[in-house]
């Protein structure tokens, strides 16, 4: 039979087909191979026996927390507490654009938003494309634009501890009522309250991972010259630069730092990109 992995603890692994659920052990030749599978992979399988017998290639694979085969990656941002960071978010977008993921952006506490925190958010990723949502988990607001924007496929919610992605995730499926997390009074942070990861059905072809803790980019993943690629709102101004491989740092005549200097580019988010390739090129000292 083919399946997908919903879920896997200590060596055991649930296979959802055709709306049912098996628990099953890997072949040991996986083990053989140095193959560990994961959180998504599409398998074939043994109900009888309960063996999984092969993996299907993985078209993505993400590192914290391990799954495969992501299609759309909400990255959820607090218009409260904590402080939203935007340079986690950053990290985040382009490594969904690197992995071939959707990001989706989610600004959940809406409903008590700190004044001017959501349009802050909203103006930070102004040219890139990404669906930027309202949301609140405690009121359920805004839950069904944030589903109309999800394509069928696997959807992993990623961002700091606190902002509430186990909150929606409840939202978007009450049943499942998923141990939602408070913040630390000490530091306005979260306290993780998700053990391991698991995939839900949606329904109509779409399954929503509750995840430990969230994936970031690794900077030997990507090359220095090919980061501002996964910046989508410098590539019309890039093409003008006067430099083919510019940096968009300190060649002369550049479009993209001139969009930044002109508010067509967000400052914020363009200050990022800049930490961000220095942590590339620190990884891997060019």
């Amino acid at each position: 039979m083919k399946g997908v992995i919903v879920k896997g603890v200590g060596g055991l692994y649930t296979v959802l087909s055709c709306g049912q659920k098996y628990v099953c052990r890997p072949k040991g030749i996986f083990r053989m191979q140095e193959i560990v599978p994961l959180p998504g992979d599409e398998v074939d399988f043994d109900s009888v026996d309960g063996v999984i017998n092969s993996i299907y290639p993985r078209k993505n694979e993400l590192i914290r927390p391990k799954v495969a085969n992501i299609d759309t990656l909400i990255i959820t941002l607090s218009a409260q507490k904590p402080y939203p960071d935007m340079l986690l978010a950053d990290k985040l977008t382009v490594f969904a654009r690197l992995k071939g993921i959707t990001p989706v952006i989610a600004i959940n506490k809406s409903d008590i938003a700190e004044d001017g925190r959501i349009d802050f958010i909203r103006q930070h990723f102004r040219g890139t494309g990404f669906a930027c949502v309202e949301v609140s988990a405690k009121r359920e607001n805004g839950i069904k634009a944030l589903l109309d924007v999800i394509e069928p496929g696997t959807v992993v919610f990623a961002g700091q501890s606190g902002v509430g992605k186990s909150s929606l995730i409840n939202a978007f499926m009450p049943r499942l009522m998923l141990e939602e997390g408070e913040l630390s009074s000490s530091n306005d942070r979260g306290k993780h309250t998700t053990r391991q990861t698991e995939f839900f059905s949606a329904g109509n072809g779409v399954y929503i991972a509750d995840t430990p803790g969230f994936s970031k980019l690794n900077p030997a993943d990507i090359e220095k010259d090919e980061l501002s690629q996964y910046f989508p709102e410098y590539g019309e101004y890039a093409r003008h630069c006067s430099f083919s491989l510019c940096s968009h740092i300190n060649e002369p005549d550049c479009r993209v730092r001139q969009a930044v200097e002109d508010g067509k580019i967000s400052k914020t988010r363009y200050n990022n990109y800049i930490e961000i390739r220095n942590e590339i090129i620190a990884s891997k000292k060019y």
